[in-house]
């Protein structure tokens, strides 16, 4: 009896220790409860296949419920395999607006006070465009689009939403009968046409060039531009204008942008407008756009719409459109000169429909491939001289021989075309 009490009293205090110790050690957790832990938590042994996400159950296939039984050394150098989050792709250079830098309207301690500065910042001038929300002078070069691309691309972002809603606008300008509310120091800072406008007369607002009604309706696209100087800008500006053009036999509306940005010198709207027109050129608009391209002197498109009227003929050309415009753009007396030239591009030696536009870069093109057929002659002459008694002397020569008769015929076919284009006017066709 004694040994069987002394027996229970060592398996009671066995039972009180493992009490204890379930509440202190989760490895003494019984195999039922374990179980169920595992199922209820979503865990796995590491001998199964792990679930559909990795990056969080594939700790290197580690137990969770073993981990409070190993050593810290062993815990600490366990690592997650999961792949980590990519870096945010690089800002592409189309994206940057490099010309919405608008540092020359920054203050500077040793020069004069900006121009049309509106604000403070801690005593510093500013513009209330950029400087709203700026708090401190370190900003104020940030807000200016001073400090890389994302800086400008929010100086970008900032004047054109000031435009659209008219905040703090100082100015008009107008266009024909459009008008638009403006900002007198972004003006200022992005064009010299309007820089000069608003210094000699800066309540007046600015006037610019009246070129052609059908920019009235895209004054605020071209002011937008004006603002940003980017390409963005300068291509919603073109598309605008390219839709709404029609056939109602006015000026289109990419004449009118080459010539506004002509008279404002925005080099990069001229030339990007007249890349439209070069591509534009066919049979009816070849001689009205000849004479932009006079007015503009621009090369390009005066080469292309010449082209243009070689290719097709003189009175194909006449024809689609119209005797007034045609005969404005080109003189009667020019008329001949172009027959001349079309025939000489039909019927070429060399390249047979090439475009001519000038008569004297014909007739040198068809030099040049004189002088090199009539090396190769000589050359020809020479191998076969060397060659004389080779097996295949006769057929050589023979070909010798034909090459020899082209050349005379190309000589001759140039001294006629020579002698019709004389000296003066009709080398270039006096346009």
């Amino acid at each position: 009896a004694a040994l069987r009490l002394l027996c229970g009293s060592a398996r009671a205090a066995r039972r009180r220790r493992a009490a204890r110790n379930h509440l202190k050690r989760p490895s003494y957790v019984c195999p039922q409860h374990r179980a169920k832990n595992r199922t209820r938590l979503g865990l796995t042994n590491s001998t199964t296949e792990v679930p559909a996400d990795k990056t969080i159950m594939a700790a290197a296939e580690v137990d969770v419920l073993q981990l409070a039984d190993r050593p810290w050394a062993e815990i600490s150098a366990i690592r997650l395999t999961g792949t980590p989050a990519p870096l945010p792709p690089p800002p592409k250079p189309e994206d940057d607006s490099v010309q919405c830098d608008f540092r020359t309207l920054l203050f500077v301690s040793d020069g004069p006070a900006p121009p049309f500065a509106d604000c403070e910042v801690r005593g510093r001038p500013a513009h209330r465009v950029f400087a709203q929300g700026v708090r401190r002078p370190g900003a104020l070069p940030a807000a200016y689009g001073r400090r890389g691309a994302a800086s400008r691309a929010g100086a970008r972002e900032k004047v054109l939403d000031a435009l659209h809603t008219t905040l703090f606008t100082d100015t008009t300008v107008r266009y024909g009968a459009a008008k638009l509310k403006a900002h007198r120091c972004v003006l200022h800072a992005q064009s010299p046409f309007c820089r000069a406008a608003l210094q000699f007369a800066p309540k007046n607002g600015v006037d610019l060039p009246f070129c052609g009604a059908a920019l009235e309706t895209h004054l605020r696209r071209l002011v937008a531009y004006l603002y940003t100087q980017d390409k963005r800008e300068l291509e919603a500006l073109l598309d605008a204008c390219y839709a709404d053009d029609d056939e109602s036999g006015d000026e289109p509306a990419a004449v009118t942008v080459a010539r506004v940005a002509d008279a404002l010198l925005l080099d990069d709207l001229r030339k990007a407008a007249l890349d439209r027109l070069v591509r534009c050129v066919d049979l009816a608009s070849a001689a009205s756009l000849l004479g932009v391209a006079r007015d503009l002197t621009d090369d390009r498109l005066r080469r292309a719409c010449l082209e243009e009227i070689v290719r097709r003929g003189p009175d194909a050309c006449r024809r689609a459109a119209g005797a007034d415009v045609f005969d404005a753009s080109l003189p009667p007396a020019t008329h001949a000169g172009l027959r001349r030239l079309a025939a000489l591009a039909a019927s070429n030696p060399v390249c047979c429909g090439a475009a001519l536009p000038d008569a004297r870069e014909a007739l040198a093109m068809l030099r040049e491939a004189l002088d090199d057929q009539a090396e190769r002659l000589a050359d020809a002459d020479e191998r076969q001289r060397l060659e004389a008694d080779a097996p295949s002397a006769a057929y050589v020569l023979a070909n010798i021989e034909r090459q020899r008769a082209h050349v005379a015929f190309l000589r001759d076919f140039i001294v006629k075309q020579e002698s019709e284009f004389l000296a003066g006017d009709r080398w270039t066709l006096g346009v």
